[in-house]
């Protein structure tokens, strides 16, 4: 098969971002905010820019948004690797979304052995009887 491919999007990983909560509709819909940067100046430093987001939820409580906000820091303080790879047909019944361990050859000197990821696209070719995987790397 063809050799596996690894990409590091740089989409992934945020220095600061608001949470809107609590959206008083009799106050002309305005939302309370959360500005959460505690990791600003680490993530700067390891990757040289500055990314910001708003997330508008639905949530009414600061307690609620506490815990939305340390599960937005832990998803996108790091950049995850993503995997190309191209097997037979016998993957054809994994899904989007599955946790797979892949077992990988040494494609460079960092990554060899075996890697935990999410899969993200699955594409299937029926005319060379493959199958395309591209998956996340997640960590337990």
């Amino acid at each position: 098969m063809d050799g596996i491919s690894v990409e590091y999007p740089d989409d992934e990983y945020l220095t600061a971002y608001t949470v809107k909560y609590d959206q008083g509709f009799e106050d002309d819909g305005k939302f309370r905010r959360y500005y959460e940067d505690a990791n600003e100046s680490d993530i700067f430093t390891k990757y040289g820019n500055y990314r910001n987001k708003t997330f508008e939820t639905y949530l009414t409580s600061t307690a609620d948004v506490l815990t939305y906000s340390s599960r937005i820091t832990e998803d996108t303080k790091e950049i995850a690797a993503y995997f190309d790879f191209q097997t037979k047909t016998q993957n054809l019944d994994l899904d989007v979304i599955d946790i797979v361990n892949a077992e990988m050859d040494r494609i460079n000197k960092d990554w060899y052995g075996s890697v935990k990821m999410q899969i993200v696209r699955i594409t299937k070719n029926i005319n060379n009887n493959t199958v395309t995987i591209t998956g996340r790397q997640v960590n337990t």
